[in-house]
């Protein structure tokens, strides 16, 4: 019986066998050689490990701000060779945390907006030294909360977005002073929801990278007013929308929380009974859920919104009571 068993898995083990030399030789003659030219390491020197903001300098070479090595490293643009500017181990002053963002200074400094640290730092292009320019102990003015991206004026001021405040924010690069540019209260036009980059134009206007509203926003450096230059212009802030006042009968409160992952809640208060629809739109206007549609009574209401089947992306909670609309926009984020 034994050797019977034998005989008949002998066939199956040279089958395997050959399959095993076919796939081998499949892997050595294309996969192996394919797999070195795609991954092969682009330039010499310590490897990126979570790069976020780059910067080109005067002489064309390119500086990087990576979260993961807390470092500023520069690229040789042509050979991709990196060298570490400053980090733990180069350059003296404070250390960097979480940094986001850089950008270079008409005398060659580099300024770099740490987000975990809520702070700006100049970092010398030689030495590397660190140093605060402005952080909640530095400059007066409204502090940051999630500092993401920053320029460089033609006066040498700097100019931040926060993710937090919704807002850009002017940064004195001698005294550290902040003053807000534009937000939900200083300027016209869409609110701005998650800001995380800026630029800044020839003719000074700034233009603003929003993930929230996907879309580049242009604002206007003296007034703070906005218009969108890209995405879709739907017209609408973080909470409500401002082309109409809002009446006594309810109010519409953002969504917590808000970038969220799978689940939200919203709430609405009414001051008396009211006929509700609250329905979730994607930003191609398809209808997504419907959370209210029927009689509430007047107190505070909540309902959650359970998304953790639909795709990461911006989706807007419209809610109609009587002929007023209100929109607010829902970030979902996996």
């Amino acid at each position: 019986m034994t050797a019977l068993r034998a005989k008949t898995e002998e066939p199956h083990r040279s089958k395997h066998a050959a399959l095993l030399g076919a796939m081998l030789t499949v892997f050595f003659l294309f996969w192996a050689p394919l797999s070195t030219s795609l991954f092969a390491q682009v330039g010499t020197g310590t490897s990126f490990l979570a790069p976020r903001g780059v910067a080109v300098e005067a002489d064309g070479n390119l500086v990087v701000v990576d979260q993961g090595l807390a470092a500023v490293v520069r690229v040789d643009p042509v050979t991709g060779d990196r060298t570490i500017v400053s980090d733990a181990a180069t350059g003296a002053g404070p250390g960097f945390r979480l940094p986001f963002s850089v950008a270079v200074e008409a005398d060659g400094s580099l300024v770099v907006v740490d987000q975990g640290l809520a702070a700006v730092f100049r970092v010398d292009p030689v030495t590397g030294d660190r140093t605060i320019v402005s952080d909640a102990a530095t400059g007066t003015g409204s502090g940051f909360a999630s500092p993401r991206g920053v320029a460089v004026e033609g006066d040498g001021s700097l100019v931040v977005v926060d993710f937090r405040l919704a807002a850009v924010v002017r940064v004195d690069p001698v005294a550290g002073d902040r003053t807000i540019v534009s937000d939900a209260a200083t300027g016209t036009g869409p609110g701005l929801s998650f800001p995380r980059g800026v630029a800044v134009e020839a003719d000074g206007n700034l233009v603003v990278v929003d993930q929230g509203l996907a879309a580049v926003v242009r604002v206007d450096p003296v007034t703070g007013d906005r218009t969108i230059v890209s995405g879709l212009n739907i017209g609408v802030n973080t909470a409500v929308e401002e082309d109409t006042p809002l009446p006594e009968a309810f109010a519409l409160v953002s969504n917590y929380p808000n970038p969220f992952r799978s689940a939200t809640t919203l709430s609405f208060t009414l001051t008396r009974p009211e006929v509700v629809h609250l329905t979730i739109y994607d930003l191609l206007g398809r209808h997504v859920a419907t959370l209210v549609d029927g009689l509430r009574t007047a107190q505070q209401h909540t309902v959650r919104w359970e998304a953790g089947g639909h795709a990461s992306g911006l989706y807007l909670a419209r809610m109609q009571v009587g002929s007023t609309v209100r929109t607010i926009k829902l970030l979902l984020v996996k």
